[in-house]
């Protein structure tokens, strides 16, 4: 793949992963929101907060066992979602950290 990938691609790719049976973790679905609080768009991030919500709320507690609880886990998450600076912050330190500045740059469009 080459070139601009839109946030619209990204995200459908997240709702097709939530369709699989998968269930040992729930970092694609804070990813999935994560990603959508660096878009800014209100509605955007409150669908996100809505499908993790209804997709993780189902979940047995014992998933959220190192955040204390499914609802710790998701109010952290929201706080989250709803300070972009702070995310783009921490996506710049992650290609720090991971040695990834000299790799090809895909913007994401909003």
């Amino acid at each position: 793949m080459a070139g601009d990938v839109s946030i619209d691609e990204i995200t459908d790719g997240y709702k097709r992963f939530f369709k699989t049976p998968f269930k040992s973790g729930f970092t694609e679905y804070e990813d999935f929101a994560l990603i959508c609080g660096l878009t800014r768009d209100k509605k955007r991030i409150e669908d996100a907060l809505n499908l993790v919500y209804n997709e993780l709320k189902t979940w047995e507690e014992g998933h959220f066992r190192r955040e204390g609880s499914f609802e710790n886990m998701f109010k952290d998450l929201e706080r989250q979602v709803w300070e972009p600076d702070e995310l783009e912050r921490i996506v710049e330190s992650e290609i720090i950290y991971h040695k990834l500045e000299k790799l090809p740059v895909r913007e994401i469009l909003f």
